[in-house]
């Protein structure tokens, strides 16, 4: 499953519908098995459209939220890095400067 989700175009969720998966992925455990699961399947429905390619066949829908938001969070903590990186280093060249 990981392998998949390093590869699947996660990006473009919306910050909302993440939020909602977030939400039920962290009370996931207190909500009575109905409701977990038909949850899990409405949110899987509303979250596919924008995943590239679909997980393999057999995943858990649970499995499938999970493994999205996990991705798209270690692809925006990447990209946090690298900006952070860049903004570093342009410090560094700024204080490098000589002022007169």
């Amino acid at each position: 499953m990981r392998t998949w989700a390093e590869v699947a175009d996660v990006g473009r969720l919306p910050d909302a519908l993440v939020a909602s998966v977030t939400q039920f992925l962290r009370n996931a455990r207190s909500v009575p098995p109905a409701v977990r699961h038909q949850t899990a399947g409405r949110l899987a429905a509303q979250v596919a459209p924008f995943v590239a390619p679909g997980p393999p066949a057999g995943v858990l829908m649970e499995d499938f939220l999970l493994a999205v938001v996990a991705e798209r969070r270690n692809r925006d903590f990447r990209m946090l890095s690298r900006q952070q990186e860049r903004a570093d280093a342009a410090a560094e060249r700024l204080h490098s400067l000589p002022f007169s």
